[in-house]
């Protein structure tokens, strides 16, 4: 009797309306949540707006590098595969398979845009 009357308590006392209970699921001393800031590390590795201004200055005023302008020929010739043979030119030169795919899509988006002012 006693077993079954212990296993009940919390019920009845979650009925009652009695808080911070010793037993239980929700059982200890209740306290409200400490809202922490975000971490500074935890952007690291994001480019901020004031980084992206620069460096789109910057491409406008020193224009392509050799190895891209490559690229965007190799595109407009477009012999063969030239996904495939612009990707293998920017894996040589930036070493990493998802550096030379970013690079590949913005060279492409690049392209694009040429394409769409007629040069």
């Amino acid at each position: 009797f006693w077993k079954q009357l212990i296993h009940k308590l919390p019920i009845f006392l979650k009925m009652s309306g009695v808080e911070g209970l010793a037993v239980g699921a929700s059982r200890g001393h209740k306290v409200t949540k400490f809202e922490r800031k975000a971490k500074q590390s935890r952007r690291a590795g994001r480019t901020s707006k004031r980084v992206k201004v620069i460096r789109s200055i910057i491409r406008e005023v020193c224009g392509l590098n050799p190895f891209e302008k490559r690229m965007i020929d190799v595109l407009k010739v477009g012999a063969g595969n030239p996904d495939k043979k612009i990707y293998k030119i920017a894996k040589k030169k930036l070493g990493t398979h998802h550096r030379a795919l970013r690079k590949r899509e913005e060279l492409k988006e690049l392209y694009q845009q040429l394409k769409a002012k007629g040069m």
